[in-house]
């Protein structure tokens, strides 16, 4: 059994319609699920051992936003950051029960069935469901405490909340900004990281007080 076996089992035995399958990945395959808008991506890690693989004890949600994402690319290319086109995350509930049954080959998917429809149907699909758009997304940035967002928005999420909140044109998305700069500048000298980020930071907000809102 090959990790293309193993994403087409998970496929087929989950029924969810409208994804296709990634088995690319290191340690890890996926269902994707793209338009113009967004790219969703359920993602499965597991452990290989000879002739057997262990699904991971959860499953997780990667939503990209392209909007975001575009904006952000060019920069981490500039500033050499190996960031990847991920704008919001979220994992499903654990069973770690579920990560100790061997999976040789495509049937056995189903002696962990029923946890990884629980997961899909009750967690990930409706995470996918509830933000639809950059405004949902915002919206829940707006309820966090500064200490949950790394748990929402993917890493590094300075720059994705600055590009979220210019185009969803929030009250506080300059004041962020200048935040942020002025934060980064301050530990500029500690290091050579620390100043990467105060540059990208100060460019990049110089790009978004000429870029429009969403509708």
């Amino acid at each position: 059994m090959d990790k293309r076996e193993l994403i087409t089992a998970l496929k087929d035995f989950l029924k969810i319609e409208g994804f296709r399958m990634n088995a690319s990945g290191a340690g890890a395959v996926s269902l994707v699920k793209e338009d113009d808008y967004s790219k969703c991506e359920i993602v499965f890690s597991y452990l290989k051992y000879p002739g057997v693989y262990n699904i991971g004890p959860y499953i997780t949600a990667w939503k990209s936003f392209k909007q975001v994402e575009n904006i952000l690319k060019p920069y981490f290319v500039q500033y050499k950051i190996g960031l990847q086109d991920i704008t919001i995350y979220y994992n499903s509930r654990r069973n770690e029960e579920m990560s100790k049954v061997d999976i040789a080959k495509p049937e056995d998917i189903e002696k962990v069935l029923p946890e990884l429809r629980t997961m899909d149907y009750e967690d990930i699909l409706p995470f996918f469901e509830k933000y639809k758009t950059l405004k949902d997304v915002n919206q829940k940035l707006e309820s966090l405490e500064m200490a949950e967002i790394s748990k929402f928005i993917f890493h590094q999420p300075i720059p994705r909340m600055m590009i979220i909140k210019r185009l969803c044109n929030t009250s506080d998305w300059d004041h962020f900004s200048n935040w942020a700069i002025d934060v980064y500048k301050k530990m500029s000298d500690d290091s050579n990281e620390n100043r990467i980020y105060f540059n990208m930071y100060k460019a990049l907000y110089e790009e978004l007080k000429n870029t429009a809102p969403v509708d």
